[in-house]
């Protein structure tokens, strides 16, 4: 019996030892209290921590070595030990050996004796300092990022803010489609632009979409090639509006797009932009200069007939209808044209015009109505817009319009009828809203006679119609536009002698007998001839070209000149709002003949001007217009009724 207690005695023995070596090992601090927190017991780690000794931490409290802000947090920490609840965790500041302040998170337990009482506190506590710290450094790290990324945020939702507002309030229509064809997003300023609702815009687009073929919608989202300046045309409650479109994607990262059964991307946006051909040409042509810059206070007269012609005019602006205005070539029918277009309500379009005797005929049709995208061989890539489309919202001046060819009449008739044109190779209509207004130096009604002109298309343009007189019969102007444009040469240049604010009466009496063939035009390019051969010196008739001086050196042919042109009854009004010569000169056959000779005259020394000046800048049509103070259609006609070209 003494035999096994002592085994037993000796076992429990040898296991206390195993048990205190465990924890002297230990690098937590393990420790022993009384109730009223003396130490009884202290492990190797803790007496490391605090830089005593056993001898001097046994009977020690341990409330020494806690930092003094936490002595509440722990008696409250002990308190809160209880039968039910024995063990307990809280983190408390020390002080250890380097007097420094560090953290100790401790695990605690009681126990009680069999009336509930405690009797001892046992507890294993481990430095969190580092820890706490790291873990303090990572909030600290946290914080910044949540903040930077509430700052980012704040950015970005600005930056949409921002980016909702452009696309909202941009003079181009956007909208923003996902794969399955449903919009987005769509700004207000589309739906304004295309006069259409949303519902009514998002079933239109479906059909453009799924249904057109070879939609680059539908190829955008299908391949991600993203495209630019495709016409098409939308439907609005005013008709067909005529629109370019571009798209691109807003993911372009292939590798995240999703793909379906047939191995389609799912997940992908596109976005829009619509812009109405109108706007467009629009802008091309305020940058490319095409519009009206001549008003009728441009037009400088006193003669009743040009005043008349003026009036006619001024009513005309204020229709809609066609106009045709006829003339001789020099007299001023664009000028005309331009007035009539400022003074109208289209005056905020555009002027565009073409001179139809100066385009070959195999091009004119591609120029007034534009092509389509491989219409023939050497076509623009995309197509080209013609003359109508540039024209939209304002007028098209069709100059020299009795040289349109036959096949093209037919063509430009259909377009005035139904208001609306087809492309050269396209076949989609565009709806046109274009005011034309014609010139020619025909008469078209004879060459309607001739069969050179369709007399349905001569009616449609013949609405309203006026002739501008020649300078011939209009002998009162000649020496008040000489005097104006003496004056614009003079303003163009820096200085200017004040002897070319005078000129003599022989000059003036050779300009007012002078018959003018080339009209207001040839007396523009003359005058300003004199002005820079005269280089600063007085204005004499000796710089005039010698047909002009001709007609003051013969008192006979400046008398029938006066006679045929210049001297009208007062009383009686031609078609124009001229006056008209009841008692014109009997026909005399020798002043026939002199006057017949005097233009034969002239027509010989204008075809040696133009064939020399021809010969001088080596065929070049451009330069030798400009150097001639002609319009190249002016020239080109020239050369061929002299016969320069066939």
């Amino acid at each position: 019996m003494v035999s096994y207690q002592s085994r037993k005695l000796e076992t429990l023995s040898i296991q206390e030892q195993q048990y205190l070596s465990i924890i002297e090992d230990m690098s937590e601090f393990v420790t022993k209290q009384t109730p009223d927190m003396k130490l009884t017991f202290v492990n190797d780690a803790y007496c490391d921590f605090t830089g005593k000794t056993r001898q001097e931490l046994i009977g020690r409290s341990e409330i020494d070595f806690i930092y003094h802000e936490d002595i509440n947090k722990l008696l409250e920490f002990i308190a809160s030990i209880t039968i039910e609840t024995p063990i307990n965790s809280g983190v408390f500041r020390f002080i250890n050996k380097e007097k420094q302040i560090v953290w100790v998170e401790w695990t605690g337990r009681a126990f009680f004796n069999d009336y509930g009482h405690i009797i001892e506190y046992q507890a294993v506590g481990r430095d969190i300092t580092a820890r706490k710290k790291a873990r303090e450094q990572l909030q600290q790290e946290v914080k910044k990022r949540t903040i930077e990324l509430e700052q980012l945020n704040s950015d970005l939702a600005q930056l949409n803010s921002h980016l909702n507002n452009i696309l909202t309030n941009i003079s181009d229509g956007v909208f923003v489609i996902d794969s399955e064809g449903k919009v987005e997003f769509l700004n207000n300023v589309l739906l304004t632009n295309l006069k259409t609702s949303q519902s009514h815009f998002e079933k239109q687009l479906a059909d453009l979409i799924f249904q057109t073929k070879n939609s680059p919608i539908h190829s955008l989202l299908r391949d991600g090639k993203p495209f630019h300046h495709f016409h098409t045309l939308f439907p609005s409650t005013d008709g067909d509006i005529s629109c370019l479109i571009s798209g691109s994607l807003l993911n372009n990262n292939e590798s995240t797009t999703k793909t379906s059964a047939l191995n389609e991307p799912t997940n992908r946006k596109a976005m829009i932009i619509v812009k109405p051909l109108k706007e467009v040409n629009k802008l091309v042509n305020d940058v490319s200069g095409s519009h009206a810059r001549y008003t009728f206070d441009d037009i400088v007269t006193k003669t009743p007939s040009m005043r008349q012609a003026i009036h006619n005019a001024q009513i005309l602006s204020a229709n809609q209808s066609n106009v045709l205005i006829t003339g001789e070539s020099g007299t001023g029918k664009e000028l005309f044209a331009q007035s009539i277009h400022n003074a109208s309500k289209r005056s905020h379009g555009p002027f565009i015009a073409i001179n139809c005797g100066t385009i070959p005929r195999d091009l004119i049709g591609s120029e007034l109505f534009g092509y389509s995208d491989g219409a023939f061989t050497g076509a623009r890539k995309g197509g080209k817009p013609g003359k109508f489309e540039l024209a939209q919202g304002g007028t098209l001046f069709l100059d020299e319009i009795g040289d349109m060819p036959l096949e093209q009449q037919v063509i430009l008739l259909r377009v005035i009828q139904e208001k609306r044109l087809t492309r050269i190779g396209g076949n989609r209509a565009i709806p046109t809203d274009v005011r034309i207004i014609c010139a020619t130096n025909k008469s078209l009604f004879d060459e309607m006679n001739k069969g050179n002109f369709r007399q349905d298309l001569y009616y449609r343009l013949n609405v309203m119609s006026f002739k501008i007189p020649p300078l011939r019969e209009r002998v009162d102007d000649i020496a008040l536009l000489f005097d104006c444009f003496i004056k614009q040469f003079s303003s163009s240049i820096s200085s200017k002698s004040d002897n070319q604010d005078h000129y003599d009466q022989e000059l003036i009496n050779c300009i007012n007998n002078y018959t003018w063939p080339g009209n207001v035009r040839e007396l523009q390019n003359i005058t300003e001839r004199l002005y820079y051969i005269a280089n600063g010196g007085p204005l004499t008739a000796e710089y005039l070209p010698a047909r002009i001086r001709h007609y003051q050196q013969n008192n006979h042919q400046q008398s029938h000149h006066q006679d045929s042109y210049a001297s009208p009854h007062p009383n009686v009004k031609n078609s124009t709002g001229g006056n008209v010569d009841t008692h014109p000169i009997k026909s005399d056959p020798t002043l026939h003949a002199i006057r017949d000779k005097q233009q034969a005259a002239t027509i010989d020394n204008e075809k040696a001007i133009l064939l020399s000046s021809l010969a001088q800048y080596k065929g070049n049509v451009s330069r030798t217009a400009k150097a001639l103070g002609l319009s190249r259609s002016t020239l080109y006609r020239k050369m061929k009724l002299y016969q320069v070209i066939g």
